[in-house]
């Protein structure tokens, strides 16, 4: 069921479009003139500003399956991969892993205008 949600989240995020997921989910899109993001329990997991075209990622200090499967998901739309290796996430970049922190935000992609939607 959660990879079914995250597939839903990651193709509306893409979209650039809001929308606010009732049963069962804890999740929505939102998306305004500046940027589209995806919030688990209301915390802001992944933010595309749509000025620069950057892609963000943030754990919000919850490094759990369901917030690295969202964050997954949404990579994989961008090219870009998610893993987790002794209980840290990554997401890589030029083929090598790059820890994510446990709170803030991290740029893991510049220029997504550039990718076609």
């Amino acid at each position: 069921m959660s990879r079914n949600i995250s597939s839903v989240v990651a193709t509306i995020f893409h979209h650039r479009s809001g929308i606010n997921f009732h049963k069962p989910t804890n999740t929505k899109v939102v998306s305004d003139f500046f940027s589209t993001r995806a919030v688990l329990h209301g915390n802001t997991i992944a933010r595309l500003d749509h000025e620069t075209g950057d892609l963000y990622f943030d754990l919000c200090g919850h490094n759990t399956p369901t917030t690295r499967d969202r964050l997954r998901a949404i990579g994989e739309k961008y090219g870009i991969s998610v893993s987790v290796m002794g209980g840290k996430a990554y997401y890589w970049r030029a083929g090598f892993p790059v820890p994510m922190p446990d709170k803030g935000e991290i740029r893991v992609h510049r220029n997504l205008n550039l990718v076609p939607a």
